[in-house]
């Protein structure tokens, strides 16, 4: 919510097809850079490492429950209009 410029965070759950589900979350904030998005998702990250003020340890959590589900974690942003983060859960 900090980094949301309304305030505003949507959740939302969507089936793909018979077999994926797709889970996640998006706001309406600042949104992140390609190259913020590669290392939130590369496997070297571990949160803590980006900025002073916030400790980024949320992806770490997310890709942890991501590992444990067999999931896959998809990231989306675009500067100055948000960034959505979901799982794709397959059966």
């Amino acid at each position: 919510i900090k980094h949301s410029n309304s305030g505003t965070i949507t959740l939302f759950a969507k089936r793909l097809d018979q077999r994926q589900l797709v889970i996640g979350c998006a706001d309406q904030g600042k949104g992140i850079s390609m190259e913020l998005k590669k290392l939130l998702l590369s496997d070297e990250y571990r949160g803590n490492s980006i900025r002073k003020d916030s400790f980024r340890l949320g992806y770490v959590i997310i890709k942890e429950i991501a590992r444990l589900l067999g999931a896959t974690l998809e990231i989306e942003s675009s500067p100055a209009k948000g960034t959505a983060a979901y799982l794709i859960l397959v059966d």
